[in-house]
């Protein structure tokens, strides 16, 4: 079977190498078939005017650490009354969530940050996940500005990014990377929306 050349994508935050290790190190050797999961889901963002549903991803609460996650340069401290376990991450960290089973059900995905410290944060978001040849593959699902206050962030695609759409499912990890030349970034109850629907 042919090798696929892909030319190269620019990054806006990443070094290319960096990244490349930390998602050798994240991912398994081959895709394999996973359970999106049926935790229970609650609409975390309705006060924000999005009345969808979510589910809370593995560890993304940080209440008991981060279990399942593979962090470089953080810390877990207190954000405030309403994110007491917030996970900072620094402009030279990375973050890089547990396992999470994707399918045409799970479309999107949000959570609440904020900047901690320097005079801007800005945050990549990529999805990291195996092909069904055993390819590592990296997405970026995007990424921008955080500000000095906690607010969620935008509507990120994830069952959508994959090819889903004959019923296959896939077990993706998030990376979060700050801007190397802005301040920390603070991420805190990251969720999926386990369901297509509103």
């Amino acid at each position: 079977m042919p090798y696929l050349i892909r030319r190269p994508r620019p990054r806006r935050l990443v070094c290319a190498a960096a990244s490349a290790l930390a998602l050798a190190a994240a991912l398994p050797a081959a895709a394999a078939a996973c359970t999106v999961s049926t935790a229970s889901e609650t609409q975390a963002f309705a006060h924000y005017g999005d009345s969808s549903w979510y589910t809370l991803a593995p560890g993304g609460s940080f209440v008991s650490s981060a279990p399942g996650w593979t962090l470089t340069h953080t810390t877990i401290q207190n954000g405030g009354s309403s994110f007491p376990d917030a996970l900072t991450i620094a402009p030279n960290g990375t973050a890089i969530t547990a396992p999470i089973c994707v399918s045409s059900e799970t479309p999107t995905f949000r959570f609440f940050g904020r900047q901690d410290g320097g005079y801007y944060a800005e945050v990549n978001v990529n999805v990291l996940w195996t092909n069904t040849n055993g390819q590592a593959e990296d997405v970026t699902a995007g990424g921008g500005n955080v500000g000095s206050s906690w607010a969620p962030s935008g509507v990120y695609d994830l069952g959508a990014m994959l090819p889903t759409e004959s019923g296959n499912t896939f077990s993706v990890r998030l990376q979060f990377i700050p801007a190397s030349t802005g301040g920390a970034v603070q991420i805190d109850d990251l969720y999926v929306d386990p369901y297509s629907r509103t």
